[in-house]
């Protein structure tokens, strides 16, 4: 398991949490939640009113204190076990060349490279600088500069994150905006929401420039912004929150980074997307190949892109590895899903390949 060091970000999500809740805007929507509460009860008679746990005297203020409280070092916690996990997996994946057969089917060409959720950084160790890879993850981060150093590779890690507050999804993490003036001729490790690269965009922009080449490989799948529902935990309760505890999938991340495609990489640069499948055709009672089809798929989809060549690696067996998305269900052919059984141990995967250019 990877080591890693301590950082301030635990503290400053407790000190931004803090500061948007005390913010004039929430304080008043929190007030408003103890009016509602306070007239729902006053509204019940007597002998309901007495069965209810929750009281009119109660805080939804204090109250989100100590969700936050609760729940933050909770998802550092999960975030740190993730990152040394997939830190695992991806040093296995290094090890048994799956990396550098990815990089021999893309044959990266000389350029900037923006590598889309880096993980431990293996991938990126074998593609050429310069280089940005990007993370929410800052314990992935950690890993990666410590991989990426090893191999003798000049590297500057920005990796601070602090709460946000947003209208529609509540409270989210965000990283920090990255403003130095960055030297592009060697290894920038950037903290980024892969979903809206923001802060990509920025350092990019800063730059007068977008990246020539992207990629974006073997995505986890997992969300980081679960525990981050702190409102939502306050109505649903403990249990029940954590049972209904959300999951990204690849798919959904995928479709994301398409679509963005294009605010981060020139036009005709080229953008290298790897995605982990399990093909099923149950008449035929066997895992098929569908990369073709997928790639057609793709560029149906996304307008932005035209898929140019595609190709699949079969992968060893991984059912169970922590750090990759294992789900019960099986996508058929026709992109329906077949439920399988959790302890099914010989479910073939393949890693997908599209070689694409960014219109």
């Amino acid at each position: 398991m990877a080591d890693f060091n301590p950082e301030p970000n635990l503290a400053e999500w407790r000190q931004t949490v803090r500061e948007i809740v005390d913010s004039p805007r929430v304080s008043r929507y929190l007030d408003a939640l103890d009016q509602r509460a306070k007239d729902y009860l006053a509204s019940l008679p007597e002998e309901e009113r007495t069965k209810i746990e929750f009281s009119a005297s109660q805080n939804h203020k204090t109250h989100l204190y100590q969700t936050a409280d609760l729940l933050l070092p909770e998802q550092d916690k999960q975030m740190k076990g993730y990152a040394g996990s997939w830190a695992e997996v991806s040093r296995q994946h290094a090890e048994s060349g799956l990396y550098r057969q990815v990089v021999n089917f893309f044959k990266p060409e000389q350029g900037l490279l923006v590598d889309l959720g880096c993980g431990a950084g293996r991938f990126l160790a074998e593609m050429p600088e310069p280089a940005i890879g990007v993370d929410i993850n800052h314990y992935s981060l950690q890993a990666a500069e410590s991989v990426l150093s090893e191999r003798g590779r000049s590297v500057r890690r920005y990796s601070r994150s602090y709460i946000s507050f947003d209208p529609d999804k509540g409270f989210i993490l965000k990283p920090y905006p990255v403003m130095d003036e960055i030297d592009l001729t060697g290894t920038t490790l950037l903290a980024d929401d892969i979903e809206n690269l923001h802060n990509t965009m920025r350092v990019l922009y800063n730059q007068g420039r977008k990246a020539d080449m992207v990629s974006f490989t073997l995505s986890g799948g997992y969300t980081n912004k679960s525990p981050l529902q702190f409102i939502e935990f306050m109505q649903l309760g403990d249990k029940e929150f954590w049972e209904q505890r959300r999951i990204v999938h690849d798919k959904d991340i995928m479709n994301s980074v398409l679509d963005n495609a294009s605010k981060i990489c020139r036009s005709d640069g080229r953008f290298f997307l790897a995605s982990r499948l399990s093909m099923y055709d149950a008449e035929r009672n066997e895992y098929v190949d569908k990369h073709e089809e997928l790639g057609q798929e793709i560029a149906k989809q996304h307008p932005n892109v035209d898929v140019v060549r595609t190709t699949y690696i079969p992968m060893i067996q991984e059912q169970g590895m922590h750090g990759i998305q294992i789900d019960s269900r099986l996508q058929l052919p026709d992109g329906s899903l077949l439920p399988i059984p959790m302890d099914l141990k010989d479910v073939t995967y393949s890693l997908y390949l599209f070689d694409m250019r960014v219109r």
